[in-house]
């Protein structure tokens, strides 16, 4: 739906910035996982909302999911989801749906779910590439074309960690900056505490 979309992209560009940020050694700020829960509860309310105006009952649309899924668990994609209810006069009747259309829906349903996904939408916004529609429904993980096709530059500030790890001058320190691990030599004269370029 266009509204829900300007509101994802409105929240992505609000928050883009606090993801421009060097992670050394693989960490990253709380913060993020505030935002993603954020960005979760968007998609949860549209999902609300869609099945409020459709007059269905959100548990029995997630049970009924759960049972999909776990009924195509080790089926091949080409074949057609079997009939979860077959003596319940109750339900009513569909078109077969074939296990690889159920497996993308669900991937495409769940997708605000996973953090690591969550991080590439907004590091894409940050190097200005975002193509927030593609990447949620690039459900193998690979990149979209607009995301491997656009070279980007930042200058960045890095901090000599502290502690254990002995960083001095001409260590390679390794840093995590927009979900790709650099190694950067911590220049002359620089060392633990201190902050380079």
């Amino acid at each position: 739906e266009g509204v829900f979309q300007e509101e994802i992209n409105a929240f992505v560009k609000m928050h883009a910035y606090e993801f421009a940020i060097a992670c050394p050694d693989g960490s990253y700020p709380l913060s993020w996982q505030e935002r993603h829960l954020e960005y979760k509860e968007l998609f949860d309310q549209q999902l609300e909302a869609i099945l409020w105006f459709q007059d269905s009952d959100k548990t029995q649309f997630l049970s009924l999911c759960s049972s999909m899924h776990q009924a195509c668990e080790h089926l091949p994609d080409d074949a057609l989801l079997p009939d979860i209810w077959p003596e319940d006069p109750q339900q009513v009747a569909c078109e077969p749906v074939s296990v690889a259309a159920f497996r993308s829906f669900l991937s495409t349903l769940t997708a605000s779910e996973d953090f690591e996904r969550f991080l590439q939408v907004m590091f894409a916004a940050v190097r200005g590439t975002l193509r927030a529609t593609v990447l949620l429904s690039a459900c193998d993980g690979t990149p979209a074309p607009s995301e491997m096709a656009t070279p980007y530059t930042h200058e960045i500030e890095v901090r000599v960690p502290e502690g254990c790890a002995g960083y001095t001058s001409g260590s390679l320190l390794p840093v995590d900056f927009l979900g790709v691990r650099h190694k950067l030599s911590v220049p002359e004269g620089y060392g633990p505490g201190m902050t380079f370029k």
